[in-house]
C-alpha cells in the first residue's frame, strides 16, 4: 500500500479535531485571501455619456481590481471619498468629502443600508454596493445627471 504522509499545519489539526467533535463533519474557515479587499481606489465607470465613480479595491488572490471591496470606520483614501460623494448626491447627506471613514460616514452608511434594505452594520461592502443607487455625472459637462 502506497501511503503519503503530509505535515499538518496547526489550522489543519484544529480543523480535524473540530471535525471529529462534530461527528465527522468537515469544518472550513475562509483564508485571508477569501476576504474582500479594502477599497483603496476609484473606478470611473462609463455608461454612455455618463460616468460614475465607485470604490474599487485590488484583489490579490484574483490579481485584479474589483468593486467587491469593503470600507469601515477608520478607513481612508479615494474609496472613502467616492462613497462620501455618492451618499451626498444620492441620499441627501452632507458629509465632508475628506476621505476619512469616521462617525459621520458610519452613520450615513447605516442610514443608506436601512433605506435599501440590507444588513445595517455601518460597513460598506459588496451587499451594500449592489443595493445602493450611484450618482452619475455627464462626462462632457461634468454636471450631475442623476442616481440609478
Amino acid at each position: 500500500m502506497n501511503m503519503r504522509i503530509r505535515r499538518l499545519t496547526s489550522s489543519g489539526v484544529v480543523s480535524l479535531a473540530l471535525g471529529a467533535l462534530l461527528g465527522g463533519a468537515l469544518v472550513w474557515a475562509p483564508t485571508a485571501a477569501a476576504v474582500a479587499p479594502t477599497c483603496t481606489a476609484v473606478n470611473n465607470d462609463y455608461e454612455g455619456s455618463n460616468v460614475r465613480s465607485i470604490p474599487w479595491g485590488f484583489d490579490t488572490a484574483a490579481g485584479k481590481y474589483t468593486s467587491a471591496c469593503t470600507l469601515h470606520q477608520g478607513a481612508t483614501g479615494a474609496g472613502v471619498k467616492s462613497l462620501q460623494r455618492n451618499i451626498n448626491a444620492c441620499y441627501g447627506a452632507s458629509l465632508a468629502i475628506d476621505g476619512k471613514f469616521g462617525a459621520a460616514t458610519y452613520s450615513a452608511v447605516k442610514s443608506v443600508q436601512r433605506r435599501v434594505g440590507v444588513t445595517v452594520d455601518g460597513k460598506y461592502g459588496p451587499q451594500t454596493h449592489k443595493a445602493m443607487k450611484w450618482g452619475h455625472w455627464n462626462r462632457t459637462t461634468a454636471k450631475f445627471a442623476g442616481c440609478w
